[in-house]
């Protein structure tokens, strides 16, 4: 919730993780928490803090947290570029709404943007197409090249 301040979030984090075992946080969306400041303090300085808890936090509980941001039009991390910078990983998912096709305004085109781990790559990883009957994603497996 919006309303809800930076420590307490935090607690929630630490107490999903070491009273229910969780190992993986989803925190959506980031950037309301810093939104809720009524005590003047700028936004982006704000998020940069959060930031770094949530990342002191995750190598602290070993877990990982996802934390779900939107972009702005340049295509960075809204409202602080420092969201990006301090995570392991970057995933971008986007849809292309103002396609003709039907299928493909409901294909999810997943690309990794950063990849900080061991053996870990960057680039294209797939698309998911969103059955409208299970209310699913159905991972779209590409067509293979003829083989020669």
């Amino acid at each position: 919730k919006g309303n809800q301040d930076e420590q307490t979030v935090m607690d929630n984090m630490r107490f999903l993780a070491a009273i229910c075992g969780c190992k993986f946080i989803f925190f959506d969306h980031i950037s309301w928490l810093a939104a809720s400041t009524e005590d003047g303090e700028d936004e982006r300085k704000k998020l940069d803090r959060i930031v770094v808890k949530i990342k002191e936090l995750a190598e602290e509980l070993g877990i990982t947290i996802i934390a779900i941001s939107h972009v702005n039009d340049q295509g960075q991390t809204r409202g602080s570029r420092y969201i990006s910078k301090m995570a392991d990983t970057v995933i971008n998912l986007t849809r292309d709404l103002k396609s003709t096709d039907e299928d493909e305004r409901k294909t999810l085109h997943i690309y990794i943007e950063k990849a900080r781990t061991a053996g870990a790559t960057e680039g294209p990883a797939g698309s998911a197409l969103f059955d409208v009957v299970s209310n699913t994603l159905k991972v779209r497996v590409p067509v293979a090249a003829p083989i020669n």
